[in-house]
């Protein structure tokens, strides 16, 4: 499967050459991310090189070097190593991330804007899942970053199980007061034995989907004022927090102990389908979506994306090779290929979904629609974070959900706490423009140069 190639993809786009000096060669370097089936072992530079030509030969005198990136698996490049290269001006041209990595980046101003090469190439943002660009705009630039892949998740539930105890299958258009009624009459305390309904994912990542199915959300639309203390967003959370008191669900992440009968309904992303796979092959299961909250469907989604390094020498050259990795067809079929990771293009969602059928055939009979269904409907929503001091808020709101989850405080008191103490982190940074990428550039090379200073004057 991995070695289908570049005679599977298509055609390079044909972009215009670039006209270089003789002899000279620009060099350009792409960071890049995958995620997958079997991406552990994967020596994925190699693997990408030979689609990567093609690029290469619309664009006579350029050559791309492809690195493993911050979000990979393996990665050769992580967070760290991402901002301290690209500060001290020998980072990569093109650069991938995903979860922490955006708010790290965004602090360290590494985004080169991409709203005027977006406008100048007339590109149509609805060829991406909405929720997912709307993770990669920032209120004051714009948008900054592009899908790498998208991931909704939907559930995995256990038919065999459901048959057992003479349950009906949840049918695709059930409500949250459906599942959790389901859920409660699932779940048992046997032999010292537990079993839950559902496991559901109740941490900082799914907030934005949780709210947003009972009509709240976690900010307003600047990303600069907090918006926790509303009632959609107190029931919301409510919802989910009696689910576990009663212990119906666990707020967990992850299959666990769905192959065993531990727990019913799990939550699942795209990436699991290797897992799943192999896994269940002796459980009758299958897949259905979210269900349906008071304010509509809405499920958490994956962030990941690619950049453009702000202090790049070829931004327009970087930005055809951003476009062709996220805009353009070619690379997504090959990638989707040789990973199985879903695409970014909402078009190619059917093609996925085939392909997933003719590598892994225990997924023949699988509902694989209602990953699509996620992203081409609009209701998958990924991690957001808050414009002023986002890792600093990030912790304050994941200290309130441990004491939430400890049921040591009320949902509308924690959730004020968290409104009063986010809003003291937008009160002191107010008006403040974060650092150019020129201002970062040059306090690290002040510090650099202060070091080198300390260490002439200690060896003379």
């Amino acid at each position: 499967m991995a070695m289908l190639g570049a005679a599977l993809v298509g055609c390079a786009r044909q972009g215009s050459a670039r006209p270089t000096l003789a002899n000279s060669t620009i060099h350009l370097v792409w960071a890049a991310s995958w995620q997958g089936v079997g991406s552990a072992s994967l020596k994925f530079p190699e693997f990408a090189q030979p689609v990567v030509a093609q690029w290469e030969a619309a664009h006579p005198g350029v050559q791309v070097r492809v690195i493993t990136g911050s979000g990979s698996n393996g990665s050769s490049i992580g967070q760290t190593g991402t901002i301290s290269s690209i500060l001290a001006g020998n980072g990569p041209d093109v650069f991938s991330g995903c979860c922490a990595d955006w708010p790290a980046f965004l602090d360290a101003s590494l985004f080169l804007p991409l709203e005027p090469f977006i406008r100048q190439n007339n590109i149509d943002t609805s060829i991406w899942s909405k929720g997912h660009l709307q993770a990669l705009t920032d209120p004051l630039q714009g948008i900054l970053a592009l899908p790498l892949y998208d991931g909704p998740v939907v559930y995995v539930y256990n038919q065999g199980l459901l048959d057992e105890l003479g349950l009906e299958y949840p049918p695709p258009t059930w409500t949250y007061r459906d599942a959790a009624q389901l859920w409660a009459r699932i779940a048992s305390s046997k032999g010292g034995k537990r079993r839950y309904g559902a496991y559901l994912r109740g941490n900082l990542q799914d907030l934005p989907s949780v709210f947003a199915g009972f009509g709240g959300s976690m900010m307003d639309s600047s990303a600069t004022k907090p918006g926790f203390a509303s009632p959609a967003n107190v029931t919301a959370y409510e919802w989910m927090l009696d689910l576990a008191k009663s212990n119906a669900v666990q707020l967990l992440y992850g299959f666990g102990a769905f192959a065993d009968g531990g727990v019913a309904f799990a939550t699942a992303g795209g990436w699991t389908i290797q897992q799943a796979a192999q896994t269940f092959q002796n459980m009758k299961w299958d897949y259905l979506p979210v269900p349906t909250y008071p304010a509509g469907k809405a499920t958490f989604d994956n962030d990941d994306f690619y950049g453009i390094n702000a202090g790049t020498k070829r931004p327009d050259l970087a930005w055809e090779l951003l476009q062709w990795i996220c805009a353009e067809p070619q690379w997504q079929k090959y990638f989707i290929r040789i990973t199985l990771a879903e695409p970014s293009l909402l078009s190619l969602w059917g093609e996925w979904e085939s392909l997933i059928r003719a590598v892994a055939p225990p997924m023949n009979n699988k509902s694989l629609h209602f990953y699509r269904d996620a992203a081409v409907q609009g209701y998958a929503w990924p991690q957001r974070f808050f414009r002023w001091s986002p890792t600093q808020a990030d912790t304050t709101i994941t200290t309130w959900l441990q004491q939430l989850q400890a049921y040591k405080i009320s949902v509308p008191a924690a959730f004020a706490q968290i409104d009063k103490q986010l809003g003291a982190l937008e009160t002191a940074t107010a008006g403040q423009q974060p650092p150019s990428f020129s201002q970062m550039r040059a306090a690290v090379d002040k510090e650099r140069q202060r070091l080198q200073g300390m260490f002439q004057s200690s060896v003379r």
